[in-house]
């Protein structure tokens, strides 16, 4: 599914702005308010943002022109009982090949 690339409201809050390291600020994604800016790979030269996808499990995504997708989200640390905010970026990747008797153990369990 995909959505129009979000634009921040007029004195929004700084928590509730992603700052990208072009110096652009989106608004957070997934309710993940005072999130982290992305760190970009340094492997690849900075992409900008292009649109916002939301997966199947509801999760809003932003999707770079070259493919590569970051999120900000609210995880739950089991340990110490907190509440967290992360951003990540995900560069597109191949999928890896399945060895044979890997993919039979997979169809068995179905």
């Amino acid at each position: 599914m995909k959505a129009d690339l979000p634009t921040l409201e007029v004195g929004s809050r700084p928590e509730d702005q992603l700052l990208l390291p072009d110096g652009t600020r989106l608004p957070v994604l997934n309710g993940a308010y005072g999130a982290p800016p992305p760190k970009w790979p340094e492997d690849r030269p900075w992409s900008p943002i292009v649109r916002k996808e939301i997966d199947k499990l509801g999760y809003e995504w932003y999707v770079h022109a070259d493919g590569c997708k970051t999120i900000t989200q609210v995880v739950f640390d089991r340990v110490s009982g907190k509440r967290m905010v992360a951003t990540n970026t995900f560069p597109p990747t191949d999928p890896l090949p399945i060895r044979r008797e890997e993919g039979e153990k997979m169809r068995k369990k179905k």
